[in-house]
């Protein structure tokens, strides 16, 4: 399974790369409140979460970014995505 999550107006401001999941604080993640996860659901999402950044492509919640300003460019964004589902056995 693959849950494909939206990125999120909401951001925290960071000065280093910090975990994607962490960056996001709109309300999808607030309501996913990844702190709270046992490790075992954690590594679960890992596997099973990708969330669609228009900075970063398709990321998974550990991948490091540092917040930013951007919209999502469908058109750019058809070709990353499709090679993530493409990878999904």
């Amino acid at each position: 399974m693959l849950i494909l999550l939206p990125p999120s107006e909401k951001k925290l401001q960071t000065d280093k790369p910090t975990p994607a999941i962490n960056v996001y604080i709109g309300v999808l993640y607030q309501a996913l409140d990844w702190a709270t996860l046992s490790p075992a659901a954690k590594k679960r999402g890992e596997a099973a979460i990708a969330i669609i950044s228009a900075k970063y492509g398709a990321i998974r919640p550990s991948h490091k970014i540092e917040s930013y300003k951007a919209k999502i460019d469908n058109k750019a964004m058809r070709e990353p995505i499709a090679a993530l589902l493409d990878s999904i056995k």
